[in-house]
Parts: C-alpha cells; sequence; structure tokens
C-alpha cells in the first residue's frame, strides 16, 4: 500500500475534474496529501492558486476506497470496488519493446511478503522466455545482464510506458501498467483479488482464493495460493499475451470503464 494506493486515486481526480471542472486536493478538509505520481497531472494540486476553486477528495492513507475495515492482523475490503486505471504524465516516452519482469516485493511489510511467487521460479521463468526482457529497480535482480537501474519510481514508469509487457505481482507497477496502457501478466495470490485491485485489460493469473487481507504476519493461505501458479502457466500466458498483441484482441488498459462514482467529494474554495 503506497504508490500503487495513489495511482488508483488518480482515476477519482479525473472522475472529479471532469464533472465539477475543477482542481483536486486529497485529504480529510484539513490535511492535504500529494505523491510524486501525481506530477506534471494537471487535475491534480500541489499549490492552491490565490481563491481557486478546488474539490476535496477524501482518498489517502488510512483512508482507502477500497478497504471496508482494518483489523489487528488483517484488511477487510469492501467487495464492490473495481480499481479504474489511473493517469501518468510521464512526458515523451521512447518505445523499447522490452519485457519487463518485477519479481520483487516489498519486505518490510508481510502484506509484501505475502505476495512472493519466489526467486527460484522467476529464475525458472526468465531461462524459458524467448524475448528481450528486462528488471528495472535499484537491487535484487535476477542477473545483472539484463538489469536497468532505476533511481526513482517514476523513472521506472518512464521505461514501463516503453514497453512492450510487464509480467510482475499485483503492486504499484501493474497499477501503471493500467494507467499507461501497457499489457501485464499479473500473479495473484491470497492478500487481495483481481476483482477489485485488478484490470480486466490485464492477463490475471489467479487461483480463485478469496482474499485473507492479511497484512501483519506470515500467511500460510496466501504463500499457498501464490505456490499454485506454475511457471508453465506464466509461459502460456506469455504466448497469449503475444497472440492477443498481433490480434489486437485486447483492450488498451487506459479504456474507462463503468464502476463505482468517487465518494467523498467536497467542493470548496481555499
Amino acid at each position: 500500500m503506497g504508490l500503487g494506493d495513489w495511482i488508483m486515486a488518480t482515476a477519482d481526480a479525473r472522475e472529479v475534474n471532469e464533472r465539477h471542472g475543477v482542481r483536486v486536493v486529497f485529504g480529510d478538509g484539513s490535511n492535504r496529501f500529494y505523491s510524486e505520481v501525481f506530477d506534471g497531472n494537471p487535475r491534480i494540486a500541489k499549490e492552491l492558486k490565490p481563491n481557486e476553486r478546488f474539490a476535496w477528495v477524501r482518498n489517502y492513507p488510512g483512508y482507502r476506497p477500497y478497504v471496508k475495515q482494518v483489523h489487528k492482523n488483517h484488511f477487510e475490503f469492501h467487495q464492490d470496488f473495481k480499481a479504474k486505471p489511473g493517469e501518468l504524465y510521464l512526458g515523451d516516452v521512447e518505445k523499447n519493446g522490452y519485457v519487463l519482469i518485477e519479481p520483487n516485493v516489498k519486505q518490510d511489510f508481510w502484506i509484501g511478503k505475502n505476495k512472493d511467487w519466489g526467486l527460484d521460479n522467476w529464475k525458472s521463468l526468465v531461462s524459458k522466455l524467448d524475448c528481450d526482457w528486462r528488471q528495472m529497480g535499484t537491487g535484487n535482480f535476477l542477473d545483472k545482464e539484463h538489469a536497468l537501474r532505476t533511481k526513482t519510481f517514476m523513472g521506472a514508469a518512464k521505461l514501463l510506458a516503453g514497453a512492450k509487457l510487464l509480467i510482475t505481482t499485483d503492486g504499484a507497477l501493474h497499477h501503471a501498467a493500467a494507467a499507461l496502457g501497457v499489457p501485464s501478466i499479473v500473479l495473484w495470490g491470497g492478500v487481495v483479488h483481481p476483482r477489485n485491485l485488478g484490470y480486466d485489460a490485464h492477463i490475471n493469473l489467479h487461483h480463485g482464493d478469496e482474499p485473507c487481507g492479511t497484512h501483519s504476519k506470515k500467511c500460510e493461505h496466501c504463500q499457498k495460493a501464490m505456490a499454485k501458479i506454475t511457471v508453465e502457466e506464466v509461459l502460456e500466458a506469455y504466448e497469449r499475451s503475444q497472440r492477443d498483441l498481433v490480434a489486437g484482441s485486447r483492450k488498451p488498459s487506459g479504456t474507462l470503464r463503468k464502476g463505482r462514482r468517487v465518494r467523498q467529494v467536497d467542493v470548496s474554495g481555499t
């Protein structure tokens, strides 16, 4: 939970901006929140002009629209929530044609570690992929030959925008891919469900486990759910993605679809 949440929030900003014609501030009516993923976004105010009308949108840490309640060891999710592709403004992007692989998960919280597919699986996958693949990041690379070192998330997003495909677990990069219209294969375990935080234009590999939302401890349910995804299954998904690209049969991830309306909006002055 972090940058991916803010990327999803840009979909709220788009909806409110188009409905009310004003820029958006995320917060609770007094405290403002801003993320690097908003840079360049004309719908979101980093600084307000004198007497500017704007809309408060209540979507911020501790108050996310997909979280129904936070319990001691797990999140309870709103089952009717459906993520919409957000927006990222990156300027000029150079197409690189890479297949980007991101095996790393957040290691500082169990909610990240419970999404880990395992290093051996990732190494087996890339050894069998017949493509020009790369891995972005600051370290923990599968091998140095295919490493693309990035210092910031927005730098990584710019490389992602030029990619042919992303293969990763659910997280900030799959939300960025949806915002940028990059085809993706996303591996889902038992923490959260793709019906809520996934995108229809992505290939979502998931074996039907209901989300437990465990955030503060090791979860056997989550790890078993990840273990159900095989290397062969991901390879088959890759081949399908390439057929879809040739046939043009998958909608761009940025296509807007009907879903929830943004709640908790106040349009006010400064």
